[in-house]
């Protein structure tokens, strides 16, 4: 399913990332190709949760290391005690080990990958350190090659068990 400024394609992608119960959902870039367009899924994901009624946030983490975490996530809690969904987007695992940390600490995660660009290894180590488990989805978005940037955003595929080595 493509994304596109159509209320009804809003509508499903947010069903259809409402695989498991979450709370907090992970957007996990599987490269550093990845993390500007990852970062865009997760402002459209909390806008179309936002915009059928639902309490959601987005906690930009691209930035935290390690030594932050512990923090970062004792705050993401406290947040949940008041009722949102938390989206917490992230770099790359091999751009930022934290992302690892957010990933694992998340209640689910989806992995993000560029079609045609990004290498099947990198999204496997992506997989692997995260683990497998954590994931309800992959996110293939469109590289953009011209203006037009938001036809063809990205397609919701099942779960990355096919990335497994």
């Amino acid at each position: 399913m493509l994304a596109s400024n159509s209320v009804r394609d809003n509508e499903e992608l947010w069903m259809r990332m409402q695989r498991g119960a979450w709370r907090t959902l992970a957007i996990i870039p599987a490269s550093a190709l990845d993390s500007a367009a990852s970062f865009a899924f997760a402002r459209l994901l909390v806008r179309c949760g936002q915009s059928f009624g639902q309490a959601v946030e987005l906690a930009d983490l691209r930035q935290i290391r390690m030594a932050q975490v512990g923090a970062l996530l004792e705050v993401v809690d406290w947040r949940l005690q008041t009722g949102p969904r938390v989206i917490l987007s992230t770099l790359s695992p091999e751009e930022n080990p934290a992302s690892v940390a957010f990933g694992r600490a998340a209640d689910a995660a989806a992995l993000c990958v560029t079609v045609g660009a990004t290498s099947l290894t990198k999204a496997r180590v992506a997989v692997s350190r995260v683990g497998r488990e954590r994931f309800v989805g992959t996110i293939s978005l469109a590289a953009h090659k011209g203006p037009d940037t938001q036809r063809g955003l990205l397609q919701l595929a099942p779960r990355p068990d096919e990335l497994a080595p």
